[in-house]
């Protein structure tokens, strides 16, 4: 069983992503799934996000106040998450959060870009 911490686990990441159709303005859809696609590998997501993006999201993810993520995360459907949304992913999640906002404001402040990648 999936908790939440075995995402390099293929058996336990969600099914397909939704599409989020506010990706384009919306600098808090850029955080981990945005930026300009680069490479061609389907095994291997990979995005990069501009020095000017990079502040963009560190700015964004400054306004997330914790009830808000809460109430965020407890709207999540299962079938989307692929797996039912709990307390202990919820803390898992919330600090994943913090650690992001950290690293951004870093990013933004060190006028650095952010390579993001993953393997399917």
């Amino acid at each position: 069983m999936c908790d939440g911490q075995e995402s390099a686990d293929p058996s336990c990441r969600p099914g397909p992503l939704p599409d989020f159709p506010d990706a384009p303005t919306n600098p808090l859809s850029l955080a981990v799934l945005g930026g300009a696609p680069v490479g061609s590998d389907p095994d291997l997501l990979i995005w990069l996000k501009t020095p000017r993006e990079v502040a963009d999201i560190a700015a964004a993810l400054a306004t997330l106040e914790e009830d808000s993520f809460r109430q965020r995360y407890r709207a999540i459907p299962p079938d989307d998450y692929g797996m039912v949304p709990n307390e202990g992913d919820l803390a898992y999640t919330a600090m994943a959060l913090q650690q992001m906002q950290t690293f951004y404001v870093h990013a933004a402040t060190t006028g650095e870009s952010v390579l993001f990648v993953a393997y399917q």
